[in-house]
């Protein structure tokens, strides 16, 4: 979990960097020059939305990164069905079959698929799975990441200075509604003042350290196996 954590480290650094612009701009005092494009009041505004984007995109990097760590050592490692959790061999299940599923399919695909997983199984073949297997949508917010750790088996306990992540919710409403163009930028930045954006951070990221922490526990003690 090094790169995750590391790869964490580096994102959150430029969220870091990116706070400070917003810190900035917010004291900096208007001139004499009122078109200068810094103090523009809609730019500001602008300028504090898009850190709510870069917090959403800290959210669902970690999570991929985290996840897709564990989905890699299955296969560096050799590991099978028989030998996972069932809360991961659930996951290959619905991983495998989910790939065939469409109204229009055929039986054919159906059974070519079951025939796939059978013999997955009893040649003992090395585990496969990717971003699609980890319940990842781009729709994140604190109450589905714990549903995503706990159908991977991992324990998670919220951070208690996080308030339940409720932070987190506020973080994924804001993107979808600029992602799908039902709020302007100028709108979004309008509501939060910098403190509302710094208090958010702080909490998006204790959530995500506190996340990291459980994945890796996860990791090293390999309790994504049926038995340690």
């Amino acid at each position: 979990m090094e790169i995750v954590r590391g790869i964490f480290n580096d994102r959150k650094h430029e969220v870091d960097l990116y706070f400070k612009l917003i810190v900035y701009l917010d004291e900096i005092k208007k001139t004499d020059d009122e078109d200068r494009i810094l103090y523009d009041k809609d730019i500001i505004k602008i300028v504090r939305a898009n850190a709510l984007l870069m917090l959403y995109n800290l959210v669902e990097s970690t999570l991929v990164n985290g996840i897709e760590e564990v989905y890699n050592v299955f296969k560096t490692e050799q590991i099978t069905y028989s030998q996972v959790s069932r809360e991961i061999q659930d996951i290959w299940f619905n991983y495998k079959f989910s790939n065939a599923y469409d109204k229009n399919a055929q039986f054919s695909t159906y059974k070519k698929t079951a025939e796939d997983i059978v013999f997955s199984i009893l040649g003992q073949e090395p585990l496969v799975l990717d971003r699609k297997a980890t319940g990842i949508s781009g729709n994140l917010d604190a109450q589905i990441i714990r549903d995503i750790c706990r159908k991977h088996g991992i324990t998670f306990k919220t951070p208690s200075d996080c308030h339940g992540g409720n932070h987190l919710t506020i973080v994924k409403e804001q993107r979808n509604q600029l992602a799908h163009g039902t709020l302007s930028f100028v709108e979004c930045g309008r509501d939060f003042t910098v403190n509302d954006l710094v208090e958010i951070k702080a909490e998006v990221e204790n959530f995500l350290i506190g996340f990291i922490d459980a994945i890796e526990s996860y990791y090293d003690n390999k309790e994504y196996l049926l038995s340690v």
